[in-house]
């Protein structure tokens, strides 16, 4: 669902000294329903298939497929977000487009456009993007438990899960390898709407959540200290906390939400096959754009240098003529 009530200010490149002004001072949407479900499990653990089963159940779910169909808005917001949050981030950084008028100040103290002050993400600074939607799961949202929590504290939790060797398989062979493809780093550069803050988002990810290395055992060990982290944060209200594997199906799921069981079966979505189709489809839609472009300049320069040759053919003309005209 595209959010259209706010706007945000022109991102701005980060200073030498590291420090930056926030462009997340944007005026924040406006909630009409409380948030009401985290889901903060990482990717690759089933978040495509809770998204759909939280979406049946009447939530309107913010996922990783939501910031895609909502960039370079979305992605621009979330990688400013990263960097305040995450200090450390090196200053490599494609820049996204410039979007939509700037919008006054948020109100929120902390967020002050004067300051450049590293904070993470405040209450004011989540509705921004997260104002219309009353669930939320998968990245980018899973980097940031500890702010999400702080802010929606009557928000039940669930811990996606899967067993690690198959959630690294999944990973290498899906966002790993999305993120590392050649053709996409170039495209990057050519396609500053979606793919380029997509890839400068994933190089962000990586670089936060395992310093880009993908080995086994740091990746065990990145991989059990994010579960533990939310297990933690979850822990002064475990009435409220479910550590879930999709496998269940409904049963935990819809009596942990308090939700009837729908009669159809529970979604299984995004697996491999259907990740790598989506990645050629977003390709392909880029590829026809700059051919599209390609083709549309090509056809305009072609027009301006036809009038050119007629505009100077007549003046040749007009000069020949008068010329003639004289001596006789």
């Amino acid at each position: 669902m595209p959010f259209s009530t706010a706007t945000l200010s022109v991102p701005k490149s980060i200073d030498a000294d590291g420090s930056m002004s926030r462009y997340l001072d944007a005026k924040p949407g406006v909630r009409t329903e409380e948030m009401q479900v985290l889901v903060l499990g990482l990717c690759k653990t089933g978040t495509s298939s809770i998204r759909e089963a939280l979406t049946i159940l009447g939530y309107n779910t913010y996922h990783m497929r939501t910031a895609q169909e909502n960039s370079p808005r979305d992605f621009a917001l979330w990688n400013q977000a990263m960097r305040l949050q995450y200090p450390h981030l090196s200053k490599a950084y494609i820049p996204p487009p410039p979007p939509s008028p700037p919008s006054p100040p948020s109100p929120s103290p902390s967020f002050s456009s004067s300051s450049n002050t590293i904070q993470p993400p405040t209450l004011s600074d989540l509705e921004v993007l997260l104002a219309p939607y009353t669930a939320l799961t998968d990245l980018p949202a899973a980097l940031f438990a500890p702010a999400l929590t702080t802010a929606y504290p009557r928000a039940k939790i669930i811990l996606t899960t899967r067993p690690f060797l198959s959630w690294r398989k999944s990973l290498l062979s899906t966002i790993w390898a999305w993120y590392r493809s050649p053709s996409y780093c170039a495209l990057a550069y050519l396609d500053p709407y979606h793919i380029g803050p997509l890839q400068e988002y994933l190089r962000l990810f990586f670089e936060v959540f395992c310093g880009c290395d993908v080995g086994e055992e740091g990746l065990r060990e990145r991989y059990e200290e994010h579960n533990e982290l939310v297990r933690q944060l979850a822990a002064e209200r475990p009435e409220m906390f479910l550590e879930f594997d999709v496998r269940e199906g409904w049963g935990p799921l819809c009596a942990f939400l308090g939700r009837e069981v729908p009669e159809e079966a529970f979604p299984r979505v995004n697996g491999e096959e259907a990740f790598h189709a989506r990645k050629r489809a977003v390709r392909n839609r880029v590829l026809v754009r700059l051919v599209v472009g390609i083709v549309v300049v090509g056809l305009v320069a072609g027009v301006v240098w036809q009038l050119g040759v007629l505009w100077w053919g007549g003046v040749r003309w007009r000069r020949r003529h008068r010329v003639v005209g004289e001596e006789f």
